[in-house]
């Protein structure tokens, strides 16, 4: 199963794939990056596994960083 479909599940909207951090980023992709692919911080997220750092502010990190702390 490739993983778009691991990270989309049964969401046929957006709102189903939980917590929208911007840019098109949402909790369960989050969640996918730290459970298969070992992301620990913001950083992992938005510039080693996607390119949305480019577009995402310091309180958009912010947020996500607070998120990957719980």
């Amino acid at each position: 199963m490739a993983a778009g479909n691991k990270i989309i599940g049964t969401a046929e909207k957006p709102h189903q794939l939980g917590r929208d951090f911007g840019n098109g980023l949402y909790q369960a992709e989050i969640d996918y990056l730290v459970n298969h692919e070992w992301a620990r911080t913001a950083e992992d997220i938005l510039f080693r596994r996607t390119k949305l750092g480019l577009y995402f502010d310091e309180h958009m990190t912010n947020e996500l960083d607070a998120y990957l702390k719980q």
